[in-house]
């Protein structure tokens, strides 16, 4: 029984963190569909602190929107090396949201990948548990 309950535990952590993680991507995802493109360039990368003391780069781009300049982080990409400062890149903006870019050739779809791992390993070790 103790067993059961530690899967079934690792398959909610995975659970909760896919939609955690899945649900800004899908935002992303209609920001490129319906949001206005606009030219932007990488200005540095922010640390994004990630568990066990691992840290993630979040580059921070500048770009014009109705005649105004903004500089904020990429709502949608996050990794280990960030992105060179100068970098060329396009954006697409949520009007109502200017401070939320979105890549448009970047994702961070890799990321929600890596939470089907500790989700399955629950699921296939309770259903061995439970079974057994």
């Amino acid at each position: 029984m103790p067993l059961l309950i530690m899967f079934l535990a690792i398959a909610a952590l995975g659970a909760g963190m896919l939609v955690a993680n899945l649900v800004p991507m899908l935002r992303s995802v209609v920001v490129r569909r319906t949001g206005t493109r606009v030219a932007g360039s990488v200005t540095g990368n922010d640390v994004k602190r990630v568990g066990n003391g691992a840290s993630l780069l979040r580059p921070t781009v500048r770009y014009t929107l109705d005649g105004h300049e903004y500089e904020a982080r990429l709502a949608n990409y996050t990794s280990n090396a960030g992105l060179p400062e100068g970098t060329a890149i396009d954006l697409a903006v949520a009007p109502g949201r200017p401070y939320r870019p979105v890549a448009v050739e970047l994702s961070s779809w890799p990321a929600v990948f890596w939470w089907l791992i500790p989700l399955g390993v629950g699921v296939l070790g309770a259903i061995c548990v439970g079974s057994g």
